[in-house]
């Protein structure tokens, strides 16, 4: 057990440098208002902790788990953009960890182990869910899936009560994290028929506390947010969005980019070294190396012929996760997160054609660094954006006016549409009033500090600071 700890060890370490590296971009962006949604439902329910984690945001999402979680470090840590980020990564290089003591249970290969581990290091998810900060949650969950997969396969081999415990923690946890966090509870008779288990009689104590875990969020879930979605979170079946989000995913596993909305899905991999711009061969390209990719994928499954069990566990951990989130409109590539997670796993589960898979992983690797080098998202450009922030926030004022040529971009980055009190807690005053104007409609206003944000210029606080300066 020693060697193998330090299998996870080299592994993890290893999964760390290449996830810092390709996320560097990252790692040294701002952040904005989105990442406090949690502190103005806890500012909304008069300082009330137990009160926020009540309260749905939006009226639409009920997740009281991660806002636990989140609410926590708003309250504890200091608004620095650094610890949000490093925190982000922190957590990504754990869930390698957990991933690889995952992989030492169902993948008996060691050439494969590693294989599951550099896909999973060199996705560009990780870009966002480490720079995009507020997407915090969704590490959080596949942290929270992989710590009860982990706890149950040590369930399985000792029958420990410590073990079950934790499971059944991690369990609750992903149950009252959102809508269809209850998923994760199907997976387990899957994990344990993949680990050669009697399904009924392992999963005979899990049964009861199960079931009483989703029928309490069910209706703490009616009670407290009966709406079940508004906007681009409204639950429609339509054929052309399944087809759209579908294809990204799959551009995702291949860390390529098929389409025009880069400041969602990011730039193109290595094609863009021969087609520098957006024209039509380039995309071309770009499908020619996903198609690649995924005849490669398939061919390699159809050869190497894993376990049932495990291909149905894995196709179920990543379907669960993902196919939810095709209801919806809006279009995130956080939502792959486990997905990612579940195909390494299966990549790594099927051993053949060593050398093959060696350069399938490094030219995806390529693709990740081109891509985050000359990628355009919309997180980013307005994280970028917002660094000026730091040169007011000494700033003795009680009023703060935002002027811009674009007031919904502007006000959802510093206030989350009025969620948030962003603004706020970077200044250290919780009673600041912030405002965001269209500039052709402003008037004027005494004793307010008022800031163009399309260029950061404070008249009579500053000579101007130009926009994305840090």
């Amino acid at each position: 057990m020693q060697g193998r700890w330090r299998e996870t060890a080299l592994w993890t370490f290893f999964a760390a440098v290449l996830v810092a590296w390709l996320a560097r971009k990252g790692i040294t962006t701002y952040f904005f208002a989105e990442a406090f949604v949690y502190l103005g439902a806890y500012r909304d329910a008069g300082d009330s902790f137990l009160g926020a984690l009540l309260r749905p945001h939006a009226l639409i999402f009920y997740r009281p788990s991660i806002w636990a979680v989140n609410l926590a470090w708003n309250l504890i840590v200091p608004p620095d953009a650094l610890l949000y980020h490093l925190r982000n990564v922190a957590l990504v290089v754990v869930n390698a960890l957990l991933l690889h003591r995952l992989l030492l249970r169902l993948v008996p290969d060691r050439f494969g182990r590693g294989v599951a581990m550099a896909f999973y290091a060199i996705s560009k998810v990780h870009l966002t869910t480490i720079g995009y900060v507020a997407t915090f949650s969704t590490i959080l969950l596949l942290f929270a899936t992989l710590s009860m997969f982990v706890a149950f396969c040590r369930w399985l081999e000792r029958r420990r009560w410590i073990d079950f415990a934790v499971t059944l923690f991690f369990a609750a946890f992903l149950v009252f994290s959102k809508d269809y966090g209850a998923v994760a509870v199907v997976l387990l008779p899957l994990l344990a028929w993949a680990r050669g288990a009697e399904v009924w009689r392992v999963m005979r104590p899990f049964a009861i506390p199960l079931l009483v875990l989703v029928v309490a969020y069910s209706g703490i879930r009616a009670w407290v947010a009966p709406a079940p979605g508004r906007g681009l979170y409204e639950p429609r079946v339509d054929a052309r969005v399944f087809a759209r989000k579908t294809i990204q995913a799959a551009t995702t596993l291949a860390n390529v980019s098929l389409f025009e909305t880069e400041g969602r899905t990011g730039a193109r991999g290595v094609t863009r070294l021969v087609w520098t711009d957006d024209s039509r061969g380039g995309r071309i390209a770009e499908g020619v190396v996903l198609l690649a990719f995924f005849a490669f994928a398939i061919a390699l499954i159809a050869r190497a012929r894993p376990p049932l069990a495990l291909v149905v566990f894995c196709a179920a951990w990543g379907a669960l996760f993902f196919a939810p989130t095709l209801l919806g409109r809006n279009e995130q590539l956080y939502y792959h997160n486990d997905l990612v997670a579940a195909f390494a796993v299966l990549l790594g589960a099927s051993v053949a054609w060593r050398r093959l898979t060696v350069a399938i992983l490094i030219v995806l690797a390529l693709n990740a660094e081109v891509s985050q080098r000359s990628m355009r998202y919309t997180w980013y450009e307005i994280s970028e954006a917002l660094w000026p922030l730091e040169h007011y926030r000494t700033a003795p004022v009680d009023r703060v006016v935002f002027l811009t040529d674009d007031p919904a971009k502007w006000d959802f980055a510093l206030r989350a549409d009025g969620h948030a009190p962003f603004v706020q807690t970077l200044f250290g005053r919780p009673d600041l009033q912030v405002r965001v104007l269209d500039r052709r409609a402003y008037r004027g206003e005494t004793g307010a500090l008022v800031i163009d944000v399309d260029v950061w210029i404070a008249p009579g606080f500053s000579r101007g600071i130009r926009r994305g300066a840090r």
